[in-house]
């Protein structure tokens, strides 16, 4: 008995020296909160590490050896878990257990569930907002392994965790305020006649609505290097056209959503490159035999953008066939024959706010196109200028 005794304690006490010996500070673990089953995920160890040798991970009495170690940090890529429940993952050194946490395994389909409900629920309620709220709950309930327990407090870490920490991210604030700035310049060029001036010089030349909705096409194409930017400048600048036109709604929903995000995605220099040239070279240290920079790699891959380039032609295709399908015939016939389409309160709402008097010229102002657009053209000049000055040019 005292013989055990003494092999527990001299194991514990080698145990707690190689703890040390190995780190020469606090361990510190980046690992997903919640693991898919079937689905790979990846864990890196921070800590200064002495010893690399001896260094493995032991995952439901599974060893797992490292993808790659330093002397700072230790990581385990491209791992997978086949079963669902509760799993154990520890962090081992020449078989002593040097830091050890608990993850939950859901099944992978759960992942698809938040947006598949804020969909569902956006068109049950016609609010969007709410439903994406919804989703968000859902999705942190989630991170939980839904425990009934923390169906609460998930309400509340949806609120002061997740939500607060999207807002003060900075390229998150980033876009809070260009939309903001955008909106307000949206605002100013409708008050000073500016909108209106457009619109008057395209009545000239776009007379009929296909050729209103050609315009609109060709105007899309050309605000391409934002796609807010073009939801709000197309989408206010066209709105005045389409009344005058007679040109429904949802066609110019339509013809705004084709060449906004699309236009976007696959142009060269739009503020989306950033984001998207980010998450290439994210994955880049992953793959091995890729020499090419993050943004050579997206300038390979625009041919193989399909959806954006179709979403393109498509509206190419319907603007000067004149031709229209499904319920988009019936919302086209109404607004020829002048009928507004309201089919309930929400959106009758929805677009008197749309048309409140904010958006309306302000009175004795001469209608002029050049008050919008002068800032339009300043707007697209310094969006070229600062996307290529404040990056790196050479590349």
């Amino acid at each position: 008995m005292g013989y055990l005794m003494k092999r527990f304690a001299y194991k514990t006490i080698i145990g707690i020296f190689m703890s040390f010996f190995l780190f020469g500070q606090a361990i510190t673990v980046d690992a997903p909160k919640v693991v898919l089953k079937n689905i790979e995920f990846n864990i890196v160890y921070s800590g200064n590490f002495l010893q690399k040798n001896g260094v493995s991970l032991l995952v439901n009495g599974r060893t797992i050896s490292p993808s790659s170690i330093t002397n700072e940090s230790a990581h385990f890529n491209q791992i997978s878990l086949s079963k669902s429940g509760d799993v154990s993952i520890q962090l081992v050194q020449s078989e002593q257990s040097v830091h050890q946490f608990n993850r939950k395994v859901i099944p992978g389909w759960v992942s698809i569930l938040p947006p598949l409900i804020a969909i569902i629920l956006a068109f049950i309620s016609r609010s969007v907002i709410p439903s994406l709220f919804a989703a968000i709950w859902f999705g942190v309930w989630s991170l939980s392994g839904f425990s009934i327990v923390k169906l609460v407090p998930a309400l509340l870490d949806s609120f002061y965790h997740y939500t607060l920490n999207t807002m003060i991210d900075r390229d998150h604030a980033i876009l809070i305020l260009f939309t903001l700035m955008l909106g307000g310049m949206v605002g100013i060029i409708y008050r000073n006649g500016g909108m209106h001036g457009i619109i008057q010089q395209l009545i000239k030349k776009a007379d009929t609505p296909k050729k209103g909705q050609i315009a609109i096409w060709l105007f899309g194409i050309i605000i391409f290097f934002d796609d807010y930017s073009n939801t709000l400048i197309v989408g206010n600048t066209s709105r005045l056209l389409c009344d005058k036109l007679k040109i429904s709604r949802q066609k110019l929903a339509y013809l705004v959503d084709s060449t906004s995000a699309p236009v976007a995605t696959i142009a060269i220099i739009t503020t989306w490159i950033g984001f998207q040239v980010g998450i290439i070279a994210d994955a880049l240290p992953g793959l091995d035999g890729l020499n090419e920079s993050a943004y050579m790699l997206f300038i390979h891959s625009i041919p193989y953008s399909f959806y954006p380039f179709l979403a393109i032609v498509l509206v190419g295709l319907v603007v000067t066939s004149g031709k229209d399908f499904g319920p988009m015939v019936q919302a086209e016939e109404r607004a020829r024959a002048g009928i507004k389409y309201t089919p309930n309160m929400e959106e009758l709402e929805s677009d008197a706010g749309a048309d409140s008097d904010e958006l309306f010229v302000k009175p004795n102002i001469n209608l002029r196109a050049r008050n919008a657009v002068i800032p339009i053209a300043v707007l697209v000049f310094s969006m070229f200028y600062f996307i290529f000055t404040s990056g790196d040019g050479d590349t």
